[in-house]
């Protein structure tokens, strides 16, 4: 695919660019060709239908991820909007406003999550009130929104239906 110069990037016939002062014609040319179905994306290598991204490399097996920001070694992601600083995550489907997350796991709709590798194992929550969909940690009896629950929760010793709940923040 052909690139121009224009306004300091190299830009192809998809809206993505690659600033001319961190790469040489080649490079972005090279870059350019790892990327496939993305748009708007800037500085982006190795990413797959992509949507106004920025600074994400190495990105394997990402797709439909929009505004995405410095995102790094992501795998299988699908349906992220938003992310903000992600580096290593496997696994992700569907995040949403996600910032600073790191190993995420099938967090949906958090508002003001970070680092959410803590969202996967209950024994290292540190801030888990901060997710408001936490429905993926089963045995955390920290989470806002219990009912999202599929087989209802526990808190303490009494045993709760997901159908007679709801809404519980502890």
């Amino acid at each position: 695919m052909e690139l121009i110069l224009k306004d300091g990037y190299y830009v192809d016939s998809n809206n993505n660019k690659w600033s001319a002062d961190k790469y040489s014609h080649d490079e972005a040319i090279k870059a350019n060709e790892s990327l496939v179905n993305c748009k708007d994306c800037v500085n982006c290598v190795n990413c797959f239908s992509c949507i106004s991204c920025y600074d994400c490399m190495k990105c394997a097996y990402c797709s439909y991820c929009v505004k995405c920001n410095n995102c790094l070694g992501c795998n299988d992601c699908s349906g992220c909007i938003k992310c903000k600083e992600c580096a290593d995550c496997s696994g992700c489907i569907k995040c949403i406003g996600c910032i600073s997350c790191y190993d995420c796991m099938f967090c949906k709709g958090c508002g003001v999550c970070y680092f959410c590798k803590f969202c996967k194992d209950s024994e290292n929550l540190d801030s888990c009130e901060n997710c408001k969909f936490s429905h993926h940690l089963e045995n955390c009896n920290n989470i806002k929104n219990k009912h999202h629950l599929k087989d209802g929760f526990s808190i303490g010793n009494i045993k709760h239906d997901v159908k007679e709940v709801k809404h519980v923040e502890c």
